[in-house]
């Protein structure tokens, strides 16, 4: 082998293995949630709280818009916060596309509803809890340590 020929394999697999580096497709659309997330942990007023919601329907939209799965735990908070706001029903939808996209977080939201049941009740029967600060379903673990996190569930 001449080294012409040496030299081009090798400028044609350095140009393949950074080609192949360069495609990478992002596997999720994450959108601004880092800083609506961050806003409303810094300022949890109502208005930051309405932002990341919004921003949480944004990135199911787009994902959708791309073909992309909705990232692990999006569906899951906007549950939990349907579950704080005593909206059962849409809470149950959330938790259940989530499930249906991440099996393993079943255990995780199973617990969440069932914690609902038991501490507000039913929606119609119990006037629904005052939504405070940023309600997440990490603040449902800090708020109730006796509810454990499905394994292997990453939310933030």
């Amino acid at each position: 082998m001449s080294k012409l020929k040496l030299f081009s394999a090798i400028i044609l697999l350095m140009v393949l293995a950074c080609g192949g580096c360069a495609n990478q497709n992002r596997h999720y659309y994450m959108g601004e949630y880092s800083s609506t997330l961050y806003a409303c942990r810094k300022n949890p007023t109502p208005e930051e709280q309405a932002k990341h919601v919004q921003e949480l329907q944004n990135i199911i939209a787009k994902s959708e818009q791309r073909n992309l799965r909705v990232p692990p735990g999006i569906y899951a908070e906007l549950g939990y916060i349907h579950l704080k706001a005593g909206e059962m029903a849409e809470a149950r939808n959330y938790f259940e596309a989530e499930n249906r996209l991440y099996p393993e977080s079943k255990v995780f939201t199973t617990n969440l509803l069932a914690w609902a049941e038991d501490t507000l009740g039913k929606p119609k029967e119990k006037e629904a809890p005052a939504v405070k600060g940023v309600i997440t379903p990490v603040d449902a673990i800090v708020e109730n340590p006796g509810l454990r996190a499905g394994e292997g569930v990453v939310y933030e």
